[in-house]
């Protein structure tokens, strides 16, 4: 028996031998894929967008993605921690809830609870933060088998309530949060606040307290004057101590004036002592000058007082300024969720496509028939070569 390899006409005249079940059976699975295109449930899809929320100013505790002290932030896209919240919030079971109860979802789905109500809807929303930052909230709604223009109608404004019922809800929780948060926030710096004005009281009556029991008026000028004094009394004695000698060159030791400067010299001495240790008989209200060795110790008290006053201070002007935010804050109501483009009724469906469908159904099908007959033929050939 002679054999060759089939070759492009063997294929062409198998083809038009079979020519009629081809076409037969392109023609009837075409007709139900396109019977079938029609009444398969079609899916509606609404998107609402909003805006990446922004940091709040006056949250000292606030949390920046994009801190230039950062390194690499910014790098990865613009998901920033507000953005990722707003998506936990709105992926959240309270909201998910809120929205089975108030389109009676269970029954939409056809499903015994609410636990599997809850993982239909799940699959039927997404949520998602665009490389351009926007976050985009969806909701797919499919008609059943064998719809109607109402089904319809019903399934395309259920995807657009339904989105903007998640935008609605995403935005009174995360209000609610924030309000929470804000309530939080002004308690910590009001306790602080309070505590820091009795600090600041109590800072104030010890220096009081030891600039009375010091007899301090103005310590920097208090001891300049006592050094400036002591200073003077000094040169007089050293003045006087050089008269002394030229004295006794003039005068013998019984004169006079030699008494005298011996005199004036010991006051100052004596003079200069009280300045240096004090008086054994000065009361608290009689002393002026301060006493040379009191000096460093009174100085470093005063120091670490006036230093902790001034620490005190400036806390009470910080937490001031915090306190009345945080009341503000508190007490704003406003939108935390900034809407671009609400969720509108769509009009068309977004799958299936049905013209890509029944052209694909179609072509894959004549492949389908070829390379079947092509097989058919080629085992019938093989088959009876062996016989």
């Amino acid at each position: 028996m002679n054999s060759h390899s089939p070759n492009i006409i063997d294929y062409t005249k198998l083809l038009k031998k079979w020519q009629k079940y081809i076409l037969i059976n392109i023609c009837a699975i075409t007709l139900m894929t396109v019977i079938l295109s029609l009444i398969i449930p079609k899916n509606f899809t609404a998107t609402a967008v909003l805006m990446p929320p922004k940091a709040t100013s006056g949250n000292t505790f606030r949390s920046d993605s994009a801190n230039p002290l950062i390194p690499l932030s910014g790098l990865f896209g613009n998901f920033t921690d507000e953005s990722m919240n707003l998506i936990a919030i709105v992926q959240s079971r309270t909201v998910m809830e809120k929205v089975i109860t108030k389109f009676n979802m269970i029954e939409f789905y056809k499903v015994d609870n609410i636990e599997e109500a809850l993982e239909e809807l799940e699959d039927a929303a997404e949520f998602e933060i665009q490389k351009e930052g926007t976050i985009h909230v969806s909701m797919l709604v499919a008609t059943g088998w064998f719809h109607f223009d109402e089904d319809e109608i019903t399934a395309k404004k259920l995807c657009a309530d339904v989105t903007n019922t998640f935008v609605s809800e995403l935005d009174e929780l995360n209000k609610k949060l924030n309000l929470e948060r804000a309530s939080f926030h002004r308690k910590f710096i009001e306790e602080r606040y309070f505590q820091n004005i009795e600090d600041l009281h109590a800072a104030e009556d010890k220096l009081k307290y030891f600039q009375e029991t010091n007899d301090l008026v103005s310590i920097n000028d208090q001891i300049a004057a006592a050094i400036e004094s002591a200073s003077i009394i000094k040169r007089k004695i050293l003045l006087d101590q050089i008269q002394l000698e030229i004295y006794k060159d003039a005068f013998n030791p019984e004169h006079s004036k030699l008494e005298q400067l011996k005199k004036e010299i010991e006051e100052f001495k004596f003079k200069l002592n009280e300045l240096e240790n004090g008086s054994a008989n000065d009361s608290s209200g009689d002393k002026l000058f301060l006493t040379i060795s009191e000096i460093p110790d009174l100085g470093l008290n005063h120091l670490r007082l006036q230093r902790e006053l001034e620490i005190q201070t400036e806390l009470f002007k910080f937490l001031t300024m915090e306190y009345e935010e945080a009341k503000i804050e508190e007490a704003k109501d406003i939108p935390t969720v900034q809407v671009l483009d609400e969720a509108k009724i769509p009009e068309r469906k977004s799958k299936p496509r049905r013209v890509l469908l029944v052209v694909s159904t179609f072509l894959v099908n004549i492949i389908l028939n070829v390379l079947f007959i092509i097989s058919y033929a080629n085992y019938n050939k093989n088959l009876e070569l062996h016989t």
